[in-house]
């Protein structure tokens, strides 16, 4: 109060001796003090982008830096505690550094570091999740929103599996089959899951230009939580039609359930040998079953080539003595008495000409 007097020039005039006055003599103060406000000591979140499911997603090998910042004011010295929460054995295995500890803020300073080190090994594992906690602020500073945030480690190292064909499935053989129930034309190719055993895994697996010689020709194969073996099983399909050697190849083509598929044996090759006289019946033409001729002429005979014509073929000869009375001189009757023809593919018949010999010999006919 700076001053104090009556209200009128009267008053004044009547009370000379009577004024009012300032109990301090000269000015009477009161203090008021405006409290603190608007989180003027801070607000503390980890501060961290999360996915939909409100996680921080790391991976394995990942050395993670959360920031501890202080929002709002930045007055005066303060501090918090921190720790990891929801440390299973597995994940105890995984993390390296400490588990806990406490930040401390000098007034003015905004942002300080939590660091976590995500071991990186050779364990196949599914998500992995564990929480950072902020806890016990201290200097007036209070926990906001994000004070805890939940932290998941990736599934590694194929933790549903890397499938593929084995080793010796990746080129197999089968017969053609002789009738519908032919239990010897079947094949049997073996899938593996390799690495990570976790989880439902679905493969499925499909066979181009097949639908004609091998039964079925698509399908899919169904992994149980630690199995890692399932097999494909064919038949191959009867027919009277002469073919040669066919290859097919038999392809892994999807699998679900967080698997992969493992690269180099996505593919096997399913071979059927030639069937069915592939490669040809040979005999000697039914017009050249008999033959008359005489000495110094040359004749001819045929042979042919029924069934299937695949591949070249060499198909040899020789001329013998039919009755076993006669010496059996046909080296000296026929040039040449023993040779060869080949049957290139596709080929069904050949001539062969021979020369009859000359002697001074009589003979009768043989």
């Amino acid at each position: 109060i700076t001053d104090v007097r009556l209200k009128t020039e009267a008053s004044r005039k009547n009370s000379s001796t009577n004024s009012p006055r300032l109990a301090s003599g000269s000015n009477e103060v009161s203090t008021v003090t405006i409290r603190e406000n608007d989180e003027s000591r801070g607000i503390l979140n980890i501060d961290a982008v999360l996915n939909s499911n409100s996680e921080l997603v790391v991976t394995e090998g990942t050395n993670l830096v959360l920031s501890v910042r202080r929002g709002s004011g930045s007055f005066g010295m303060i501090g918090c505690s921190w720790r990891l929460t929801g440390l299973s054995a597995d994940i105890l295995n995984d993390v390296s550094g400490p588990l806990s500890g406490t930040l401390t803020w000098n007034e003015r300073e905004d942002v300080k570091s939590i660091s976590v080190v995500i071991t990186n090994d050779d364990v196949p594992e599914i998500i992995e999740r564990f929480s950072v906690e902020l806890y016990s602020p201290t200097g007036g500073a209070r926990l906001g929103s994000q004070s805890m945030i939940v932290v998941a480690i990736d599934q590694n190292d194929f933790a549903n599996g890397l499938v593929g064909f084995s080793g010796q499935s990746l080129a197999v053989s089968v017969p053609e089959a002789t009738s519908p129930s032919d239990a010897g034309a079947q094949v049997r190719l073996t899938v593996l899951r390799s690495f990570g055993t976790f989880g439902f895994v679905n493969a499925s697996w499909f066979i181009a230009g097949a639908a004609a010689d091998l039964s079925p020709v698509m399908g899919s194969i169904f992994f149980l939580p630690n199995e890692t073996t399932q097999t494909i099983i064919l038949n191959s399909l009867p027919d009277i039609i002469p073919e040669g050697e066919e290859r097919f190849t038999i392809t892994l083509t999807a699998v679900s359930g967080g698997a992969s598929l493992r690269p180099g044996f996505t593919q096997a090759v399913i071979v059927i040998p030639a069937n069915d006289d592939a490669f040809g019946i040979f005999s000697i033409a039914e017009n050249s079953r008999n033959i008359y001729t005489q000495e110094s002429r040359t004749t001819a005979f045929s042979i042919v080539r029924s069934g299937g014509t695949f591949r070249d073929v060499r198909v040899v000869y020789r001329i013998s003595a039919v009755d076993s009375n006669f010496a059996d001189d046909t080296a000296a009757t026929f040039f040449p008495a023993t040779s060869s023809v080949t049957f290139l593919a596709g080929v069904n018949m050949s001539t062969v000409t021979l020369q009859v010999l000359s002697d001074p010999f009589p003979e009768e006919a043989r």
